[in-house]
């Protein structure tokens, strides 16, 4: 889920596919593997971002649980 949501966000935030692009490169260049290293690395960067992107929506997610949880004790009273 985290590669799929990385790799989303990677190709619809502008700037961040050139950024991954150009660490890409130098990857690629090695010879016999860099095909390989390219793909994985790809992964772990969509993976990074995916997990980023995770991290900083939780605190947002849980806080609106709380603040939903407030309101619906209340109107109960």
């Amino acid at each position: 889920m985290f590669l799929v949501g990385g790799g989303i966000l990677a190709h619809g935030i502008p700037g961040i596919e050139s950024i991954f692009a150009q660490a890409l490169h130098p990857v690629s260049t090695i010879e016999v593997i860099g095909s390989t290293l390219e793909v994985l690395t790809s992964m772990v960067l969509n993976g990074l971002l995916g997990i980023l992107a995770g991290a900083l929506l939780v605190p947002v997610v849980s806080g609106a649980q709380k603040a939903a949880g407030m309101f619906r004790k209340t109107d109960s009273q």
